[in-house]
């Protein structure tokens, strides 16, 4: 093997190594600034994209232990979408961006060393996003707390309350 695929084999298991997804996609029909708006949008969710033969991948996928599933969709014109912050996020660019540009499909992906099908990487695009599903988990761990604050409030505004009233009628005894 020449060695310029053997530094590209090298610096495509490095990026793999960092990160726990990847999605391939077909790119063919997508035109310069096409990729280049779509690299951005990945960029700012720290995911690249690169495009690399398929035969090379497919040595990758053998020596990492990746899913052979991933092998079947290593046809045509692949591109890989790579790490990132949020899993979620990054599935939700590509599928956009799928709907806007029909030459451009996600074809599968691997998640935590799980094979991720076409119709799987559309469900994780349609779930929320990894704050908001914090924010929800929060507030579910919070609302029953804060009734129970709520309460408590209550009880020791009704004690102060019968407290006040009982100083007052004292007040109203010492003054008769």
């Amino acid at each position: 093997m020449r060695p310029e695929r053997q530094i590209m084999i090298k610096e495509m298991k490095e990026k793999l190594k960092e990160t726990s997804f990847f999605f391939v996609t077909n790119y063919q029909g997508l035109n310069v600034s096409d990729m280049t708006m779509l690299r951005d949008q990945l960029k700012e969710k720290e995911a690249v994209y690169h495009i690399f033969k398929n035969r090379l991948f497919k040595r990758i996928v053998g020596e990492k232990g990746y899913p052979s599933h991933i092998e079947n969709d290593l046809k045509g014109f692949s591109a890989f979408a790579i790490g990132g912050k949020d899993v979620v996020q990054v599935a939700k660019i590509l599928t956009d961006f799928a709907k806007k540009h029909e030459s451009f499909a996600v074809k599968a992906g691997v998640i935590e060393n799980r094979y991720i099908s076409r119709e799987e990487v559309r469900k994780i695009a349609s779930l929320p996003s990894r704050e908001i599903m914090i924010a929800r988990t929060v507030s579910t761990i919070a609302a029953p707390l804060t009734g129970f604050v709520f309460v408590l409030h209550e009880r020791i505004r009704s004690f102060v309350g019968v407290l006040a009233a009982i100083a007052d009628k004292k007040k109203e005894q010492s003054n008769a």
